[in-house]
């Protein structure tokens, strides 16, 4: 097993440690580092990126040829970590003499660790690790002001304001898939650097909304209002990713149940959990959403994307199409296509010249 310490006041310093243990290549930028690894030690990356209001993110997606052990010092202060494993699975435990705690993927995981306590995580050996986990100076980021911290209730709430970090702090929420796809989009590309940091920090604090939209309902006793397993949601899950690649399919509740080996009643309560909609509802909003891009990007006109999307009646589709966006097909269209004008202003006779 390897094992490594790492100061959890610089993510870029926990990146370098990381990086002499298991070896590889660091690229750095302004906000962001990555380590870039494919030896006998381990294979893939591991993401740093820091922002503004305290906030810290790392970005696992690598396989660790041998156990691995992150020891975080918290002498100084300690922050608020917020995990989450889109892929695999890791261990965690706030003192030596603590048994190891399984942190399971799909699963919402909040911790908070006292100054007189050492936390670690382990990681398996020859594993897919795909882990979201985001940390938050609370001083920093309470004294911005983001948002009221007394919307949060409970041991959390001491856990945000308790800036001595006398106490520690441990939720596991229920399993989610909200969040992967929340994390999903961090790995969207994006041409503009300002574009992509912004859109980046964006989703961070999605992410941060999510967790805490998870303590929530798991103070109302709401987080586990369902009959379904993990295998469940993630069947549910990957089923759903199939329809968005392929919306045009005449989908049949019947044959999508066969398929999944789920009841419909589950496949309805999971569609509803993960997703606010029935199944039906959640194909309508896809076909929705791919026929307004369609307007966006292609010269096809208004039939043929109806037809593009699976749809067999126009009319059908004009009326569904208004009452989700509150406009209809031709007039959204033709406002796509109006010519752009632009303004640019005369210095010397400050006349606007329309071009």
């Amino acid at each position: 097993m390897k094992t490594v310490t790492i100061d959890n006041n610089n993510a870029f310093k926990s990146l370098r440690s990381i990086h002499q243990m298991i070896g590889g290549e660091i690229k750095k930028s302004k906000t962001q580092q990555i380590l870039t690894v494919n030896n006998q030690n381990a294979k893939g990356q591991i993401k740093a990126s820091i922002y503004d209001r305290g906030l810290t993110l790392l970005e696992y997606n690598i396989i660790f040829r041998d156990e691995v052990e992150i020891i975080i010092d918290t002498d100084e202060t300690s922050p608020l970590f917020m995990f989450y494993f889109a892929q695999g699975h890791g261990f965690h435990r706030l003192n030596r003499d603590e048994e190891l705690r399984k942190i399971e993927q799909y699963r919402s995981v909040i911790i908070s660790s006292s100054n007189d306590s050492t936390m670690c995580l382990k990681f398996p050996a020859d594993e897919k690790l795909e882990l979201n986990e985001v940390q938050i100076d609370r001083q920093a980021f309470l004294s911005k002001k983001v948002f009221n911290i007394n919307t949060i209730e409970g041991d959390l709430y001491e856990a945000f304001t308790n800036d001595e970090a006398t106490k520690d702090f441990v939720f596991y929420g229920a399993f989610d898939l909200k969040l992967c796809d929340a994390i999903a989009e961090l790995k969207e590309d994006c041409d503009n650097e300002m574009v992509a940091l912004l859109k980046k920090e964006g989703i961070v604090y999605q992410i941060i909304s999510d967790h805490l939209r998870l303590y929530s309902a798991a103070m109302e006793d709401n987080n586990l209002d369902t009959s379904l397993l993990k295998r469940e949601l993630k069947a549910i899950k990957e089923l759903s990713l199939k329809i968005s690649k392929d919306v045009s399919k005449d989908y049949c509740l019947d044959a999508l149940s066969e398929e999944t080996g789920l009841p419909q009643a589950k496949l309805q309560e999971g569609f509803k959990l993960l997703y606010g909609r029935t199944v039906t509802e959640y194909i309508r909003h896809l076909r929705l959403e791919v026929a307004r891009d369609l307007m966006n990007d292609s010269d096809l006109n208004i039939s043929e994307i109806v037809y593009t999307i699976g749809f067999s009646s126009r009319s059908y589709f004009s009326k569904i199409f208004k009452e989700k966006y509150n406009i209809s097909p031709n007039e959204y269209k033709s406002k796509v296509f109006q010519p752009v004008t632009r303004i640019s202003r005369n210095k010397s006779t400050n006349l606007e010249v329309v071009a």
